[in-house]
């Protein structure tokens, strides 16, 4: 069973980063084709300082955080396929569905190409990303509020 507070720790350093870069482009959500254009260097930064967390935070959750929370929980999980936990983890409403949840990382796996000469889909991408951090970051409370209604943290 892995120690669940370092694991906590490291999402929750992903997620303050996250919240960083929502602060500083929030007046650009929606981005636009346009807006990417114009985008100074600094605001790209914080684009991509998004698109980075958002994916390290998204992959950490599913391959490390969900094990442990259902380890400690007392389920059994070498014998899971990760579709069985995401079922096992919306049962217990930490994830609002496995179906969100795939979402989110073909998000993350999008996330990771570039098109600098393609504005449109950029933005596109981007705008689904923000959509989604929300969601990924309130996964991440619930994990909390699970673990502690637990004694588990």
């Amino acid at each position: 069973m892995k120690a669940l507070q370092p694991l906590l720790e490291i999402a929750d350093l992903h997620a303050n980063r996250i919240l960083i870069a929502i602060d500083h482009i929030k007046t650009k959500i929606p981005v636009t084709a346009t807006k990417i254009n114009h985008l100074t260097p600094e605001e790209l930064s914080f684009f991509e300082l998004y698109a980075s967390r958002f994916s390290k935070l998204q992959d950490f959750m599913g391959s490390n955080l969900f094990t442990a929370l259902l380890e400690n929980a007392g389920e059994q999980t070498e014998t899971l396929t990760f579709v069985d936990k995401l079922n096992k983890l919306e049962k217990l409403e930490i994830i609002k569905s496995s179906d969100e949840w795939k979402k989110m990382r073909n998000i993350r796996n999008i996330l990771s190409h570039e098109y600098p000469d393609r504005p449109e889909i950029t933005a596109e991408i981007f705008n689904t990303a923000f959509s989604y951090g929300p969601m990924l970051l309130e996964c991440l409370q619930k994990m909390k509020v699970f673990l502690k209604s637990r004694d588990l943290i």
